[in-house]
């Protein structure tokens, strides 16, 4: 797409390679940070996830500024289709996702990557090495055929899918309107580096803190940050204060995007996990829309925007509380039809970690795989009755409110 861009002289058909070049670059981006998701274990995911998130954000805080000081766009989309070809080099050894290829019926390719990783890893298997499930409800979530109305069949995954949708779009919706707002304006490489040099202390302070707390209270502390900075950046227009709410908004920003795609693929199972993040990227699109929009024709005055963005990031901060914890394990008890753990996780683990013996992750996945109560780990799995998945989101709230009234009259 980038040579033929460089080389289009018709306006109309230059437009319509930029969309559909922008398209197919969205969906790499996802797939690969999807197959980190898929491969990796909990122990390494965050962390690879980062790496792979990390260029793509960037890339967009520097692309308006690159732009408009390279010699003219021919050469800017040369440079970037000499760089595809070095992905494309690099894809030879990227392997295939085991879990993809267990769910599509290839298990003598997956076991033959599993081998490879051993081998790499130093781990030593046994020369029948196979992958075998010691639950039969394996095979019944193999089997499952997941539709769109399937997904949201059920309260917990109704839940979890709308709140996810929504934030995407009303965080793309918040950080479009920081963003046009910031790069229409003049100078913006004396911007670019106070950027970057937030983005490094905000990334630090984000790696240390995640020791402590969740991947879910990292993102409330960026959410609230962009806003209140966004909300700054619109009060003060210019001046120094202005220079630094821009580049301290954009930073927390990119740190904040970076943990929610850190997050929004590990809340899904793997057969439906590609659709929903994909859905979660057009809700994304249509919030930066939505904001472009309101960017040209100025329908609202500044104090107006500004109690729009507070609204959004109060909004927002409030869908955090109600999305679900992804550190350490993968939700094995809440959603009931996206418990995909079964043996499926397990050889995987074995492999993607350094170490032969059962981890931490994999004892919590024999005990709460089939769920929401513990049970003994002697208990045979196929002689225990699978309890209802506990409901999420804010349900619990509206019976403690009605209780909390009563007591007050």
């Amino acid at each position: 797409m980038g040579l033929l861009i460089t080389f289009c002289d018709s306006e109309g058909w230059f437009r319509l390679l930029v969309f559909l070049k922008s398209l197919f670059y969205s969906a790499n981006f996802y797939m690969g940070l999807l197959i980190v998701c898929e491969i990796a274990s909990n122990r390494w995911r965050s962390r690879l996830s980062m790496i792979v998130i990390a260029p793509r954000l960037l890339a967009s805080v520097c692309m308006v500024p690159l732009g408009n000081h390279a010699l003219n766009s021919e050469t800017y989309n040369f440079v970037s289709s000499i760089l595809c070809i070095v992905y494309i080099i690099l894809l030879r050894w990227t392997p295939e996702s085991p879990q993809w290829l267990l769910f599509n019926r290839r298990v003598e390719l997956a076991e033959k990557i599993l081998l490879d990783a051993a081998k790499r890893n130093g781990i030593k298997l046994c020369d029948d090495f196979k992958i075998r499930p010691i639950n039969h409800r394996v095979y019944n979530s193999i089997d499952e055929s997941a539709t769109c109305v399937g997904v949201l069949s059920t309260h917990n995954t109704r839940v979890i899918v709308l709140v996810i949708c929504v934030f995407w779009l009303l965080y793309y919706f918040s950080w479009s309107s920081l963003y046009v707002r910031v790069y229409s304006e003049k100078n913006t490489s004396q911007l670019l580096i106070k950027t970057f040099c937030f983005i490094g202390t905000l990334g630090c302070l984000t790696a240390i803190l995640s020791a402590k707390l969740t991947l879910r209270c990292l993102l409330l502390g960026h959410v609230l940050v962009a806003g209140v900075c966004t909300c700054g950046v619109i009060f003060f227009s210019k001046g120094f204060l202005h220079d630094i709410l821009s580049a301290f908004a954009i930073g927390s920003g990119v740190i904040g995007q970076t943990l929610l795609l850190n997050i929004t693929p590990r809340l899904f199972a793997i057969n439906i996990r590609t659709t929903i993040l994909g859905c979660c990227h057009a809700a994304g699109q249509l919030g930066s829309m939505i904001s472009y929009i309101f960017f040209m024709f100025h329908p609202l005055t500044d104090i107006t925007s500004m109690a729009v963005h507070i609204v959004v990031t109060l909004g927002l901060a409030g869908l955090c509380l109600a999305l679900l914890d992804v550190d350490g394990r993968e939700l094995p008890d809440v959603i009931e039809d996206m418990d995909y753990f079964s043996e499926l996780s397990k050889p995987l683990r074995w492999v993607s970690q350094k170490t032969s013996s059962p981890s931490i992750e994999e004892v919590e996945i024999r005990v709460y795989s089939f769920g929401s109560a513990g049970r003994s780990l002697s208990t045979p799995s196929n002689l225990v009755e699978r309890e209802p998945a506990q409901p999420i989101g804010y349900l619990k709230l509206w019976p403690r409110f009605v209780k909390c009234m009563r007591r007050t009259h």
